[in-house]
């Protein structure tokens, strides 16, 4: 009886998502789990205090090959990197057989109107401006340590949905040993707003497009 019971059991994986800020991260990853680390560069920490760095992700898929394998179903994660060091999103997944992941950072434009105001992709969470704006898809709030002056701090709110200020972007990433791990800078784009002379961006526009260029070109894979 146990061993028809037993055969009847689903597998299921774990597919745990940990986003790291500073410091260094100790993790087991064993046969049943997928390792995803993201990890913020530690150099913005030398010239900047982080207020508050906030970001969605959205659409994680796996492949094996061309095919999709794996389609995450929600609607999309809030990723909040000014609270916590590590943030950790467990996903309960029916296969690990794949050998690539992909991940939108940001959301697409069928969210941005189809008024789908729960859970992460609630307005309360001050990551959405009006019906013809859409969500922010990335805010970064850094006050310079050499100042230490709150009205010396940039302000980004980078979002769009439309052309030509479009601001979501696929990335693919292999996997490698049931891990995938990714680092991101975002000093570039504060080094690009401080050549443009600017400390706020908090509409869609033209720069804001370009600046979510950069940071995408700056989500870069570990071997």
């Amino acid at each position: 009886m146990n061993v028809l019971r037993n055969s009847r059991l689903r597998i299921v994986s774990m597919f745990i998502f940990c986003f790291v800020i500073k410091g260094k991260l100790h993790a087991q990853v064993d046969s049943s789990s997928l390792l995803l680390s993201i990890t913020l560069d530690s150099s913005v920490h030398q010239r900047y205090h982080i207020d508050e760095f906030r970001f969605y992700i959205s659409e994680i898929c796996l492949y094996r090959g061309q095919k999709i394998v794996y389609k995450d179903k929600n609607s999309g994660y809030l990723i909040d990197l000014s609270k916590e060091d590590v943030i950790e999103l467990p996903l309960q997944i029916s296969t690990l057989d794949a050998d690539s992941l992909s991940i939108r950072f940001g959301l697409d434009s069928v969210k941005q109107i189809s008024g789908v105001f729960e859970g992460d992709l609630d307005p309360i969470h001050g990551m959405y401006w009006t019906w013809n704006t859409g969500y922010i898809h990335y805010k970064l709030e850094v006050t310079p340590l050499a100042k230490n002056d709150r009205t010396a701090r940039f302000e980004l709110h980078l979002g769009g949905y439309s052309y030509p200020f479009y601001t979501s972007f696929l990335k693919m990433f292999p996997i490698l040993n049931n891990q995938v791990k990714v680092s991101i800078d975002v000093l570039p784009i504060i080094r690009q707003v401080e050549q443009w002379g600017l400390k706020r961006i908090m509409r869609p526009c033209r720069q804001a497009s370009m600046l979510s260029s950069i940071l995408m070109d700056q989500i870069l894979y570990i071997p």
